[in-house]
């Protein structure tokens, strides 16, 4: 996508919304649960920023409408997820979980770890998980609306030249993701948990981030994913995690 058109008054995009990693101006106010109302998201739920804040909203079972597609139609913004909260837009999962989960969470929330997270987890699954898994992601119901003939004749140079690696290196340079195996980024995050869940008896931030960029990899049942969580000695937190947040509250059957 094509670099957003600044604002040069206050930092933020010509419509008013706030860029990656930019705390929103003026101030979101949110004090309390009561504040997150009118909820609106756009993306789809394939992506796994995009299932992250779902996830999120799921579990502090907070009413919200899914309008699906790749950004907020007519918005500077042009990636995924978007939310409106009570009319006022607000973009990058990193930043809304920066303003939402203290209110969820209270004093559990730890932004280094968020932003390490959100940094490296999903472009680490993304850069090597290959063209086969690619397309078994993008594909399908719960995929990114391509056709199945168009993955099937491009799906390996979307996944290496146009598409989902340029796009990650890219980011790598601009210092945005880090790119390491996934399961030591997964085993780093066991390491850290302090008990059945990182939270301890029950979830907290930190299981929202990991469970909820996971889940599209887990709904599709991609090898290399599944690889990952068993390495890292998680398969028993997954099972948790499903329990509080199950699958199919993402994405259900039809």
């Amino acid at each position: 996508p094509q670099a957003p058109r600044m604002s040069e008054s206050n930092g933020m995009l010509p419509d008013g919304s706030n860029p990656e990693f930019t705390d929103p101006v003026p101030a979101l106010g949110w004090k309390t649960k009561d504040d997150i109302k009118d909820v609106v998201v756009y993306g789809m739920p394939i992506s796994p920023m995009v299932a992250k804040l779902l996830c999120m909203l799921q579990f502090a079972e907070i009413p919200y409408t899914l309008k699906e597609g790749t950004s907020k139609p007519d918005s500077d913004y042009k990636k995924m997820p978007v939310i409106d909260v009570a009319g006022r837009q607000v973009n990058d999962t990193y930043i809304i979980f920066k303003h939402l989960a203290p209110i969820l969470f209270k004093n559990e929330w730890d932004a280094e770890l968020e932003k390490q997270l959100t940094m490296q987890l999903a472009p680490s699954i993304e850069y090597t998980m290959g063209t086969e898994e690619f397309k078994s992601w993008a594909g399908g119901r719960y995929g990114f609306g391509i056709p199945d003939f168009m993955l099937w004749m491009l799906g390996w140079a979307m996944y290496e030249f146009m598409i989902i690696k340029p796009n990650i290196d890219k980011s790598v340079k601009e210092g945005l993701v880090e790119v390491r195996e996934p399961k030591d980024v997964l085993s780093d995050f066991k390491k850290k948990m302090k008990g059945e869940f990182h939270g301890g008896a029950k979830p907290g931030s930190a299981d929202i981030t990991v469970y909820g960029i996971l889940m599209p990899w887990i709904y599709k049942e991609l090898p290399s994913v599944k690889a990952a969580i068993s390495d890292a000695g998680l398969d028993s937190w997954v099972e948790a995690m499903k329990a509080v947040v199950p699958l199919e509250k993402i994405y259900p059957a039809e």
